[in-house]
């Protein structure tokens, strides 16, 4: 009965693990669109790939984020929140690793963009990042 509980405990972790990786890749399409808006007039600007660390903003800045850093009574600086080397071990499981990408003042971790295509349409069908999910 002990083992039969704990396997239990075992499969709902992984069911939690899967609703928040989802969550991630929902809120990564969102962003992505962001990224493009937002750095369509930027003539550096690469539409292949997206820097870790912007993906990373973008993704703390959304509205009721879980990926957000958590403010401490402690003082005014925020703790905790989505760091690049967690968004890298998220999205392992999904295929898509980051890679060394070039910007205009160097080389920087980030993904390609079309590697998340094939993700999006996988799990979110043909829901645009515009739309609010249930």
């Amino acid at each position: 009965m002990r083992q039969l509980e704990t396997t239990g405990l075992a499969l709902n972790q992984a069911a939690n693990d899967d609703d928040v990786r989802v969550e991630l890749i929902k809120d990564i399409k969102v962003c992505l669109e962001k990224y493009e808006r937002f750095e369509r007039e930027d003539a550096d600007f690469d539409r292949k790939n997206i820097p870790s660390f912007k993906l990373v903003i973008f993704l703390q800045e959304l509205e009721e984020s879980p990926w957000k850093p958590t403010s401490r009574r402690t003082g005014d600086s925020a703790e905790g929140g989505l760091e690049a080397r967690q968004l890298a071990k998220m999205l392992k499981p999904f295929g898509i690793k980051s890679k060394k990408i070039r910007i205009k003042d160097g080389t920087v971790r980030g993904y390609e963009i079309a590697a998340f295509e094939e993700i999006f349409e996988r799990y979110l069908g043909n829901v645009t990042g515009q739309e609010e999910y249930d």
